[in-house]
């Protein structure tokens, strides 16, 4: 258990590092698009696609290693006030009933539109655009697949430290 866990780990943690790079890239991008567009006066579809790729790539490539470093959005007005057997309960219960649902919805529609994509090699529309959608495309199923595995990292532990403390009742106040 242990081994799939550091897994996890490494691998969304490479995600990230790989999302994080990827954002450097994009300035850079964005920058020799200004340029060759003002200063030299023409535009490069091909560049302005990969400053396209880039940013879905930061953003679904990074969610899991935000989730795993507990930097996404939440409501941390009363998360934190909680003492840790109530965080570790709403870790636990938001992960399966609100992370778990949404990532297995969009597997389930994003799949035969990554799958239909691939098998016509999709690119772009444009003449001088990228003719690689269809790898764009492939983000829509690691974008859940990360965010279910490292959501069940959440679980695993909220649920370790919710068994730990089974000298309590439900209410949290301790057993007599």
């Amino acid at each position: 258990m242990q081994l799939f866990i550091t897994i996890v780990e490494r691998v969304n943690r490479a995600l990230g590092y790989f999302a994080t790079w990827a954002v450097f890239v994009i300035v850079a991008l964005q920058f020799v698009i200004v340029v060759t567009r003002y200063v030299f006066g023409f535009n490069v579809i091909w560049l302005q696609d990969l400053v396209t790729y880039g940013h879905a790539m930061v953003f679904m490539l990074g969610a899991a290693v935000t989730l795993a470093c507990d930097k996404h959005v939440r409501i941390d007005i009363f998360y934190t006030r909680m003492s840790p057997l109530w965080q570790a309960r709403i870790d636990f219960y938001s992960t399966l009933f609100l992370l778990y649902p949404f990532c297995l919805f969009m597997l389930w529609f994003s799949f035969p539109y990554v799958i239909d994509s691939w098998s016509n090699l999709e690119g772009s529309f444009q003449t001088m655009g990228l003719q690689y959608v269809y790898i764009l495309k492939s983000l829509l199923l690691i974008f859940p697949l990360s965010l279910l595995l490292q959501g069940g990292l959440i679980a695993l532990r909220a649920y370790s430290a919710l068994s730990a403390d089974g000298a309590h009742r439900a209410d949290g106040l301790p057993v007599r």
